[in-house]
This record gives C-alpha cells, structure tokens and sequence, in this order.
C-alpha cells in the first residue's frame, strides 16, 4: 500500500474494535508498521 489514508486509518480502527483482528494482522493487511496502527488507536482514543 502505497498511503496509509484517513479512510484506511478508520476501518482498521473499526476493524480492531471489533475484535477481528489484532495490530500485527491489521498492520500486515494494510503494508504498514502494527505502531501506525496503535497510534491511529491512540488517537482516535483521545490519547493523542
């Protein structure tokens, strides 16, 4: 994958809390880092 976009960042949010997947599997999914993945998570937690 190319970008990892704002659309990408909302569906592997979603698809964590709905405990399809974990970080690794998300991240290997998408071709990204699992920490760009715990950081979306982050973020969209307000941790951020």
């Amino acid at each position: 994958m190319d970008k990892f976009n704002s659309e990408d960042k909302l569906h592997a949010v979603k698809r964590y809390l709905n405990k399809n997947e974990s970080y690794h599997e998300i991240a290997n999914s998408l071709g990204t880092d699992n920490k760009a993945i715990l950081k979306q998570m982050q973020f969209r937690r307000g941790i951020l």
